[in-house]
């Protein structure tokens, strides 16, 4: 499964100022809602809860980007005790890092089913 993450994250390398630009944009769309609209535009705040869960969207994505993008190959050279106890540790930490990942992206999925079903009633 990290090998998967690992090579979705380096395909989307070449987008990464791309999310960059579009969280921006959703921040700047949020921030003119909440402070800048008027309170008639304010109380339907639908489109802002979209927004923010577009934007929990690109930090998922950007969390892809950032914890996935190394490439752990193993030699296969004798290696001393404490460099195999620290690739045993990174090991476990890209395991963590990857259930980590598989929790906030069901999580998401599972606001984002929620709140299309609240808006679409």
């Amino acid at each position: 499964m990290i090998v998967l993450f690992n090579k979705v994250a380096i395909k989307l390398q070449a987008f990464r100022k791309y999310i960059y630009f579009i969280a921006l944009m959703v921040v700047a769309n949020i921030i003119y809602r909440l402070v800048f609209a008027s309170q008639a535009v304010t109380l339907d705040n639908s489109i802002t809860m979209l927004n923010l869960l577009f934007l929990a969207w690109l930090a998922l994505l950007n969390f892809m980007l950032h914890a996935f993008v190394t490439n752990t190959a193993e030699s296969s050279q004798k290696k001393s005790l404490l460099m195999r106890f620290k690739n045993k540790l990174n090991q476990w930490f890209e395991y963590f890092l990857a259930t980590l990942f598989i929790g906030l992206t069901l999580t998401v999925i599972f606001l984002s089913i929620r709140m299309l079903k609240l808006y679409a009633a």
